[in-house]
């Protein structure tokens, strides 16, 4: 794994360090280092405690390994901090997939064409944004093999006003996309590793942080991030 992701580590539970700037809009933090059985609660540092149900992603000081048909289910649906419709939002996570035959979701709240937004990493190693109005759907992408698998990324996706932006390892890797609108609201689950359905997508490997913002990051934001992601946490 990158040395950054590997080490410096905080103990859990993780707790934000709530002065650091780039914790400003910060909605959700899962550093996904509980190092237990397959059934305890994958914990949120942020103040919103969306904390999630494991489903048989095995955990320790690394993070969270998934087979297929392993999950984090995010427990609040009522949380209005992870439905973004209107708000910019930044979400930023840490992985190393085994297997994206199947077009893996890395995350998920809401549908095809329906409501909220999903993640995945598509068969030909490119990513994929979806965000879903009813009857309608935008997308953002990178190119085919910029995500390989048994590799470890940072990833994340930006949207500010009508743009989306997919960064890896700190940099935009757009490559794909037009104008995007608001996504209609979710009343789904927030998921990691599977869509918003429970079954379908299955992400297969190491997930080793997820973090979410109701803001845009900047490229500066996401880079540092990418260098020193433990940053926000208290040691």
């Amino acid at each position: 794994m990158n040395e950054q992701i590997l080490y410096g580590r905080p103990s859990f539970p993780a707790q934000l360090d709530l002065s650091h700037p780039l914790t400003r809009g910060l909605v959700g933090a899962w550093c996904l280092n509980e190092n237990d059985s397959t059934s305890m609660r994958a914990w949120d540092s942020s103040p919103y405690k969306n904390h999630g149900l494991v489903a048989g992603a095995v955990g320790n000081y690394q993070g969270r390994t998934f087979a297929s048909g392993n999950n984090i289910k995010i427990l609040n649906t009522d949380s209005t901090a992870l439905n973004f419709t209107t708000s910019d939002f930044t979400l930023i996570v840490w992985f190393k997939a085994t297997n994206i035959t199947g077009s893996p979701a890395l995350l998920s709240r809401g549908s095809f064409n329906v409501s909220g937004y999903y993640w995945r990493i598509m068969s030909d190693g490119s990513f994929e944004f979806s965000i879903n109005q009813s009857g309608a759907r935008q997308t953002t992408n990178t190119a085919a093999g910029s995500v390989l698998t048994n590799t470890t990324y940072q990833g994340a996706f930006v949207r500010s006003g009508t743009s989306g932006k997919l960064y890896i390892n700190g940099i935009d890797s757009t490559s794909g996309g037009g104008v995007i609108s608001n996504p209609d609201s979710s009343n789904d689950h927030f998921y990691f590793g599977m869509y918003s359905d429970g079954t379908s997508w299955p992400f297969i490997g190491l997930y080793a942080e997820g973090i979410a913002f109701n803001r845009a990051l900047s490229a500066q934001d996401t880079k540092q991030l990418y260098l020193n992601p433990y940053d926000i946490f208290l040691h």
